[in-house]
């Protein structure tokens, strides 16, 4: 970390026994503004991630979400796992985290940048797939949306994620929530619901 070019070295402070070049000048993930939607205790959080790099998907990272109260107290830490296409802008969404004390003012979802595992595209790549028989209903104070995911790949899908925002009138985002679904076969189509509190 000397910026210069020395030891194993095949460029300044990358190659051989250092990170690979490729890797190093790569443009970090960017990711948005967290927004914070509430509903009878639950707490959901969202954000914009992109992934500027067209060479390179993220395999694998870690995240935080963390929420606090006006102020300023931390309420709840969630910890999870994400990925992300090369090229892909995606939303991250942390779903139903139930806070009995206090009231969450602001959300806050953090990376763990030293935690992403980079790939080429052709090593990590969005499966082909089709989402279908979309629909959405209110029922009992919340919308449930539903459909299905084909996966037509002649492999297993380990998971397959699905993400809902619920949408006023003026096209202002008020809710969100997910759904996962494990070990979708090859050539299978498996059926999702979620469920967002209006």
């Amino acid at each position: 970390f000397d910026n210069r070019q020395n030891g194993e070295e095949t460029g300044a402070d990358c190659g051989g026994s250092c990170v690979s070049c490729e890797i190093k000048n790569l443009q970090p993930l960017s990711l948005g503004k967290a927004n914070l939607f509430s509903a009878d205790r639950n707490f959901s959080a969202s954000a914009e991630l992109r992934n500027s790099n067209i060479s390179h998907g993220a395999k694998s990272f870690d995240y935080e979400v963390n929420f606090y109260d006006a102020a300023g107290r931390a309420l709840r830490n969630v910890k999870n796992e994400g990925f992300i296409y090369a090229g892909e802008t995606k939303s991250i969404i942390e779903a139903g985290a139930r806070i009995t004390t206090g009231i969450p003012a602001r959300a806050e979802i953090k990376l763990d940048e030293k935690s992403v595992i980079w790939e080429k595209p052709q090593e990590f790549f969005q499966p082909p797939h089709k989402v279908g028989e979309l629909s959405a209903v209110l029922e009992n104070e919340q919308a449930v949306i539903s459909g299905n995911v084909a996966n037509l790949a002649n492999y297993r899908l380990s998971r397959v994620t699905a993400n809902a925002f619920l949408v006023d009138k003026s096209g202002v985002k008020i809710g969100a929530s997910k759904t996962e679904l494990q070990n979708v076969g090859q050539f299978r189509v498996e059926s999702f619901k979620i469920f967002l509190p209006v």
